[in-house]
Order: C-alpha cells, then structure tokens, then sequence
C-alpha cells in the first residue's frame, strides 16, 4: 500500500502541474509541449504501473463515463484512418484527445487513493483564482470580447473554466457552510472575470449553476436554523440580490458583455447565422456517410468557410457517425437521469442536484461549443461521472428498509 501511495503522489503533483499549465500558464507566458508530454506519461506510468503491481481493476476506481473517451479515441483512429480526408490532423487530434483522456483517468485513480475527489476541487478553485487575479491584474484585450490571459486564449474557454470554479464552490458547500461567504467571494470573483471576458454563454450557464446551488442550499439551512438565524439569513439574501440588482443596474449595462447579450439569437449576427447554418452542413455530412462520420476534426476541411462546426452536436454526428455518437452520448444521457433521479430519491439531495446543474450547464453550452476538443469539458464531465459514482455507492452502501420495523 505504501507503495501505492507513493506513485498516487507522484501522479497527483503530475496531474497538478498539468493543469496549472493547461489552464494558466502557457497563455500567461509561453506555450512549451514538452510539459504536456512530460506531466501526461509521468502521470499516466505511475498510475498503470500501481494498477499491475497491486492488481487493480480500472472499472474500480474509474466511471465507464471517464473511459469512454478513450475507447472514443481508439474509435476515431480506427475509423478515420479509413473515411478521413486530411489524416494528420486526425492523427493529431486523437493524441491529444487520448493524451486529456489519460489525464481524466489518472484524476480518478488518484481520487480513489485520496478517498474522495476533493483534490481536484481545490486545484480547480486554486487555478480559478490564480487566473482570476492574473486578468484583473493584467488582462489582454480581445477586441470585441473583453479580458483574457492572453492573445492565444478563447474568451469562451476562459468563461467555462471559471463555471468549473462556481460548480466546485458549490460542491464543497455541502459541508463547509461556515465558509459561505468565502466562497460567494470567490464566485463573485470568477462571475467578474466571466463578464470581463465577454462571453455570453458561460454568463448565462453561471445563471443556471447559481439558481440551482442557491436555492438547495438556502432550504437546507432555512429548514436547519434557528428563527434568529433564519431572519439573518433572510437579511443577508435580500443584501446579496439588491447587490447583484445594483450592479446590473448601473454598471453590467455598460459593459461589453451587455451589448453583446443583445445580439443573443440575431439572425443578422455573423456567429448565429453561420452556426445555424453548420448545423444544417453537418447533417448533410453525416447523410454521406451515417454510420462511421467523416473522421474527426473533418468538419473544417468539408466546410466551404474552413471551420469547425462550434458545436458539440454538429461535431459528433458529422466525426463519428450513428456509432460514435451512441458510444459518447448514452453514458452522458445516464448521468443525466442518475441525477435528475438522486436529486429527488436522495436523502441528501445537494449534491445531486448541483450536479444537475452542470450537466444542464454543459448541455447549453454543447450548443456553440465542441466538450471532446477541449480539456475544459473533459475535466467538468469527469467531475461529474465520479461524484455521481460516489453517490450511488453511498446510496447502494445504505440499508433499504423492507417495512418500518425490518432492513432488507
């Protein structure tokens, strides 16, 4: 076991400084491979080297969700070696979808050394904040947008790294309430950063995160609390909303962002109208070829404007075919059902429902963005998978009760 320890450690800090430099640091500096390379197979060696050492099994410590992006990599090459038309780009995507689909799965195994994914909860806050204070110190202006890293960063990548953030303030809630109001701090912090960056939908997907982390957490205090408490509570909420009322009022319709929510939808908006239309250009490529796709990273080089659809829908039924996108969306459309259930079965309903909320979030932003292109939603669907996994093993650990005197 000390052995096990061990590796899981030098996995952890591998895991670590990935995603520091994922997330931060080679848009604030510069962009260097050789950290990809190194961290992935320094991470991904020691976990496979613990698994044949102690004779682990992966589906003990790792949801079938995770895997599936791997098994989704392996898809992509063995069909698209055969239906693709630029193959080194599909050659390149594939390892580096593999490459994040490794991470994934190292952060569970070391999550089940570590007793619970907590780990990864507070890198992500920790990152979150790092890049937080990096753009409000020195952020670089995208035209159009607002604040990013840097000139390589997207504004709507950088909005769904702070949604992560908000997800895992409201996920350690469930048992650090005393540090409330840090944490509607620090989401305050990451919904600022949001709004400088420019991007419309992680706005609108903080929007569904908070209603649904707000709400159960007010009713699970207001039930636990004394008269006393609930009427500071009830102060206290009715200080937060007219502070966001406030703010919306007299600064948020001066800014960019603002301007930009009100284009939302526009059929004369040049990103509306051709998302619209990829839409229509990928079902048209999926009829060519509708069980195996036109290879992964295609859509680009079939599309007469040379982009890729910006959606996560249009992407997969275009790459993958019928096939594909049974594989990667029937273990989402699960977690969906596991949640919306837990959220109503569960004694404890939190965390479910929380839950829930990200998986609506990604739904939404599924719409104009790709989740198997970046590691962004890699990492959220990974939180969700294994935290819904932890749920049904506490739900399957208590004992269900025959009638009112006997358990079964």
């Amino acid at each position: 076991m000390e052995g096990g320890i061990q590796l899981s450690k030098v996995a952890k800090y591998s895991v670590c400084a990935f995603v520091f430099y994922v997330f931060w640091f080679k848009y604030v500096y510069r962009q260097i491979n050789m950290v990809l390379y190194v961290t992935v197979a320094v991470a991904s060696v020691s976990m496979l080297f613990d698994i044949w050492y102690f004779r682990k099994d992966l589906l003990d410590f790792c949801p079938v969700g995770v895997l599936i992006n791997l098994v989704l990599a392996v898809y992509s090459i063995a069909t698209g070696l055969w239906v693709a038309w630029v193959q080194d780009v599909l050659i390149g995507l594939v390892k580096t979808y593999a490459s994040f689909s490794l991470v994934c799965i190292v952060i569970c195994y070391v999550s089940s050394v570590e007793g619970s994914i907590d780990w990864m909860v507070n890198l992500l806050i920790s990152v979150n904040l790092v890049s937080s204070v990096s753009i409000l110190l020195n952020g670089y202006p995208i035209e159009g947008y607002g604040y990013v890293l840097g000139p390589a960063q997207n504004p709507n990548y950088l909005g769904v790294i702070m949604d992560i953030g908000i997800f895992c303030l409201a996920y350690k809630c469930r048992k650090e309430t005393r540090r409330l109001w840090l944490y509607l701090i620090f989401a305050g912090i990451f919904a600022y950063t949001v709004v400088n960056s420019g991007s419309r939908k992680s706005l609108l997907a903080i929007g569904i995160i908070c209603a649904l982390w707000f709400w159960p957490m007010f009713v699970r205090m207001w039930k636990t609390s004394s008269n006393e408490k609930r009427t500071l509570i009830t102060l206290l909420s009715l200080l937060l909303i007219g502070a966001v009322i406030y703010y919306f009022a007299t600064e948020f319709i001066n800014t960019d962002i603002y301007k930009r929510m009100q284009m939302l939808g526009d059929d004369d908006e040049f990103s509306s109208r051709n998302r619209k239309l990829y839409y229509q250009y990928a079902l048209d490529y999926w009829a060519v070829s509708p069980v195996f796709g036109i290879g992964l990273g295609q859509f680009q080089y079939w599309n007469p404007y040379h982009q890729m659809s910006h959606s996560t829908y249009a992407e997969a039924i275009s790459s993958w075919g019928l096939v594909g996108c049974l594989i990667y969306f029937i273990p989402a459309i699960g977690a969906g059902v596991q949640a919306v259930r837990l959220s109503f079965t569960s004694s404890e309903p939190y965390v479910p429902r929380i839950v829930l909320a990200v998986l609506v979030m990604e739904a939404f932003l599924g719409v104009g963005q790709v989740w198997f292109y970046e590691f962004e939603h890699l990492i959220t669907w990974t939180l969700v998978f294994y935290i819904l996994s932890e749920l049904l093993q506490e739900e399957q650990a208590v004992p269900r009760r025959v009638c009112k005197y006997v358990k079964a």
